[in-house]
Order: C-alpha cells, then sequence, then structure tokens
C-alpha cells in the first residue's frame, strides 16, 4: 500500500466523523431555533396578537422547520417537542417588555431568511458553528 493510501485510509474516519459532527450541528441548531422561535411567537402573540407581523413570523418559521423535516436528521416529531417544551410552562411578558420583543422580531425574521436559503441549499454547519 503506498503512502498516498495508507493517509487516504488513516484520514478517510476522520473525515467521514466530520461530516457526522457537521449533520449533528445542523440538527441540534434546528432544534435549538424550534425551542428559541417558538418563546419568541408566544411572547409575540401577548404584545401583539392581532399583528399581521406576527403570524408572518410564524408562517416564514413553521416553513422552515417543515422543509428541514427529513433533512441533517431532523424531524418534524422532534421539532414539535421542542416548540411543546416551551409552551409547558405559561410565559408572563410585561408590557414593558413589548417593546424588546418587537426589536427582536426583525432579528427572527432575518434568520428565518437566512436559514430558509440554508435549507433549500442543504448547507450544513460548519464544525464549531452555524455562522
Amino acid at each position: 500500500m503506498t503512502m498516498t493510501k495508507r493517509l487516504f485510509a488513516a484520514l478517510l474516519p476522520i473525515l467521514l466523523a466530520g461530516c457526522d459532527s457537521r449533520e449533528l450541528a445542523t440538527s441540534n441548531e434546528i432544534y435549538q431555533l424550534a425551542y428559541r422561535t417558538a418563546q419568541l411567537q408566544d411572547a409575540l402573540e401577548i404584545c401583539d396578537p392581532d399583528a399581521p407581523s406576527t403570524r408572518q413570523h410564524a408562517d416564514a418559521w413553521a416553513a422552515n422547520f417543515a422543509a428541514a423535516a427529513g433533512w441533517s436528521g431532523v424531524t418534524a416529531a422532534r421539532i414539535a417537542e421542542r416548540e411543546a417544551a416551551v409552551r409547558s410552562e405559561p410565559i408572563q411578558v410585561p408590557e414593558s417588555a413589548c417593546p424588546g420583543v418587537r426589536a427582536a422580531l426583525a432579528g427572527s425574521m432575518a434568520e428565518a431568511s437566512r436559514w430558509s436559503a440554508r435549507i433549500a441549499a442543504h448547507e450544513t454547519c460548519g464544525w464549531m458553528s452555524c455562522d
């Protein structure tokens, strides 16, 4: 066996493990997003229940999570579990917190757009982060 072949044989498991790590990092990030966006959505429902932006936020993330199901080890059931975990404890949002909730909406919508493109392209996270 040549030196190149030995090196390749030694590196192959590492390279394959890296792919698995990227898939795992991606699925974990999507589950975290499901949790965090459910928290924000609940706060939006309290602060601005009738605002079109509240519904747009829910729809954008629902579309992302539907598209992500089945990719990178992500399951719809696990996404639903993360969202249900948020809703198992009622949240209290004082009126004074609503300006911050509204401000967080813009960032979440930008993130939804970014993830929509990432999911469509099947772009996994890096080994260290999803940036």
